[in-house]
């Protein structure tokens, strides 16, 4: 152990000192460790800080002496102290910046009954009762105290209640207690609680507009305010020049980023395509602008000179252009990372003096992780980033294989190269969160692309010229057939049967090597050496190796899933080799749950009828009671009831009075409440399927035991 670590280390150093000509990079390898762990870290160990001042010590001591004899050696202690400090002081920023470490967020005062006073920060969209609105809770008022308290909220606020519309600065005061948002409730569905802690929110709030107190509005600032105001107008302007509401939603996601009345058929549509990148305004929008403004501003020859401002003239606009519509879109964070990375290509070759991409995309990583450090659990900041990467590593590569002559060919053909540079890029860490490929990718993006610049372009347009109706009008006419235009191609092309692999779940160790195989892949195609050659077979024998091994021990364990479901309860049972799962008709023509397509390649799909009352599974009894329960005891060692009559929960449990109870989704929650109190009561194992679903899975050893997992938040 003891070698391979010193080895690991070794190759580490040497890689780090390879990387001198790209200082951003080399500190980005640092920074990004250093800052996940501590995101994740509870608290710091004890004596921290005095570990950080024993390696700042050493790195002054190392810098301080002058000796010829040991140079080499006073050298490498000086690195190493540096990159530890850097990696230490990484840990501690990443640690005090995430939200609920820091003393008085409010999450630490959950517990406290009281008055809550929190102002409205931004309304997320509609919901069928009322909206979705970001909040910042600000104080806590109880019987004894008035704490100051920090940390953004999710409410889901009922408007029924409300005389008039809530708005971004308004403050309210309620006494309704915040509750922890829920996880996922059968195996393998989408994890909310995971997904609101990686955008700083720990908790939701369920409020009516009855339980709210309006205290006093707070304008936004006069930014805040002049961009919700652009977005509005925006908003308003492509709402009158587009009618339909499918092309609409279309073009208010692609153009000014507000995905608000997309439905779920168009969703569907891009995702399934591989083209959903084109409705989050991101880095494909802003370098559309880019390109657009760079190409504009050499028609004037005072942008033309470069010895004007040293060349920074038309970097100077082009920026300011590019915040101009981040502004107008919101600034949602893809456009605020795509912003950042475009301002730093922007100044980074004024005067065409070349730059290093890759030392561009770091320093942009690292102002934004600066800035935010809980970006780097977002889903968006590592597509974001890694597209780039890809684009920027393989793209000239593939460029080089072909040189077409035609003009119309070269813009096909690099148009196809970056298409395939982004995906190869996003490809892995893709099917590791949707689990899913997109087969036309290439076809797609090679229509969608050369269309969104059209939309975009003239989506603008229309915006701008909203003031003259006439102009405006015709305008609108045009961008709604390109839209129309653009939904037809990606229609016809999802509907072509494999346009989707699905079922795709990877190990996170193996897209981790996923990427290491495409970096190795790169060197090699770069360098041409044969140890990188002999790199990429060995990570590629290891990938296949642990993703066929993780399959073959899955395929081993024995399982019964009951899932969590609304008015009926799924099953599913494996066991020894063989698969089925017990539903509905309609269960069954909705197909197979995420988790045992994940899994279950071969399973049969049956009518729940078919299921007996009792069964054996690995040695156990499980016993179905539904409508007319038996009699009698059969020593089950399961139960599951199906039913909400007659259920007394004293005279059910002498009929098995050792058994596990399961209640299924068809009992009520007040029942499922009386059977939690009175299993605490009397020392009684019992679950509830409306909290989440129940997994039985033998343990792999001769002892015949069955471990019991719930899926509940309760």
């Amino acid at each position: 152990s003891a070698f391979l670590s010193f080895h690991f280390f070794h190759i580490f150093t040497s890689f780090m000192h390879r990387l001198t000509h790209l200082p951003a990079v080399r500190l980005l390898l640092l920074l990004l460790p250093g800052m996940l762990l501590g995101i994740h870290m509870l608290s710091l160990p004890v004596g921290w800080w005095y570990i950080n001042a024993f390696v700042f010590l050493l790195l002054l001591l190392s810098g301080s002496v002058r000796s010829i004899r040991f140079r080499t050696a006073l050298a490498m202690i000086q690195g190493i102290s540096m990159a530890s400090l850097i990696f230490l002081l990484a840990v501690t920023y990443g640690h005090f910046r995430t939200p609920w470490n820091i003393s008085d967020h409010y999450v630490h005062f959950s517990e406290l009954s009281g008055e809550r006073v929190f102002r409205i920060e931004e309304i997320l969209k509609p919901t069928q009762r009322g909206v979705q609105a970001l909040a910042s809770v600000e104080e806590l008022h109880t019987e004894e105290h008035r704490i100051m308290c920090s940390g953004n909220i999710l409410i889901y606020l009922d408007t029924s209640g409300l005389r008039q519309s809530i708005q971004p600065g308004e403050r309210f005061l309620t006494s309704r207690m915040p509750v922890d948002p829920s996880g996922p409730k059968n195996p393998g569905a989408f994890d909310h609680r995971r997904y609101l802690e990686t955008q700083g929110i720990k908790q939701v709030w369920y409020l009516r507009g009855d339980d709210l107190k309006w205290l006093q509005y707070d304008p936004p600032g006069m930014l805040r305010r002049w961009t919700l105001a652009s977005r509005d107008y925006a908003r308003a302007a492509l709402s009158t020049a587009l009618p339909d509401s499918t092309v609409r939603g279309v073009a208010l996601a692609l153009i000014i980023g507000d995905r608000s009345l997309l439905d779920a058929g168009v969703r569907d549509t891009f995702s399934g395509t591989g083209t959903m990148h084109i409705l989050a305004v991101s880095g494909l929008h802003v370098g559309i602008l880019y390109v657009i403004l760079e190409k504009m501003l050499l028609l004037f020859p005072l942008f033309r000179r470069r010895d004007i401002l040293k060349g920074y003239a038309a970097p100077v606009v082009i920026v300011c252009f590019i915040w101009f519509y981040a502004l107008l879109t919101g600034l949602s964070p893809s456009i605020f990372r795509s912003a950042i990375m475009f301002t730093f290509l922007a100044f980074g070759r004024p005067a065409g003096r070349y730059v290093n991409s890759f030392n561009i995309l770091a320093a942009s990583a690292i102002t934004l992780l600066l800035i935010d450090p809980m970006m780097i659990r977002q889903v968006g900041f590592q597509l974001s980033f890694l597209a780039v990467w890809g684009i920027i590593s393989f793209q000239p590569l593939l460029a080089g294989l072909w040189y077409p002559q035609s003009r119309i060919l070269q813009y096909f053909w690099s148009l196809l190269t970056v298409s395939v540079g982004a995906q190869l890029g996003t490809a892995p860490i893709s099917i590791y969160y949707f689990h899913i490929f997109p087969n036309y990718f290439l076809l797609a993006n090679m229509v969608a692309i050369p269309l969104s610049f059209l939309i975009l372009s003239n989506g603008m347009f229309t915006i701008v010229t909203a003031f003259l109706p006439a102009v405006s009008s015709t305008s609108g006419i045009l961008l709604d057939h390109l839209l129309r235009s653009m939904l037809w191609c990606l229609e016809q092309l999802s509907s072509v049967p494999g346009a989707l692999t699905a079922g795709l779940y990877p190990l996170f160790q193996v897209t981790i090597l996923l990427y290491l195989l495409l970096w190795s892949g790169w060197l090699y195609l770069e360098h041409r050496k044969f140890f990188l050659l002999a790199v990429v077979i060995c990570l590629a024998v290891l990938v296949t190796t642990l993703q066929e091994l993780y399959i073959w021990r899955d395929k081993q364990k024995n399982e019964l899933i009951l899932f969590n479901a609304k008015g009926t309860t799924p099953v599913a049972v494996r066991q020894d080799g063989t698969a089925a799962y017990y539903s509905t008709e309609d269960g069954i023509e909705n197909g197979l749950p995420d988790h045992l397509v994940r899994r279950w390649l071969h399973t049969s799909t049956l009518n729940e009828a078919a299921l007996p009352e009792v069964f054996e599974w690995q040695g156990k009894t499980i016993r179905i009671m539904k409508e007319q329960y038996l009699t009698g005891s059969v020593s089950a060692d399961f139960v599951l009831l199906r039913t909400d009559q007659q259920l007394n929960p004293e005279e059910l449990s002498k009929l098995e009075p050792n058994a596990v109870w399961i209640l299924g989704n068809e009992v009520s929650s007040n029942t499922c409440r009386n059977w939690r109190s009175y299993a605490a009561a009397n020392d009684m194992t019992c679950y509830c399927l409306r909290d989440g679903a129940v997994i039985l899975e033998s343990v792999a050893d001769e002892s015949g035991r069955v471990g019991i997992s719930s899926l509940s938040n309760n």
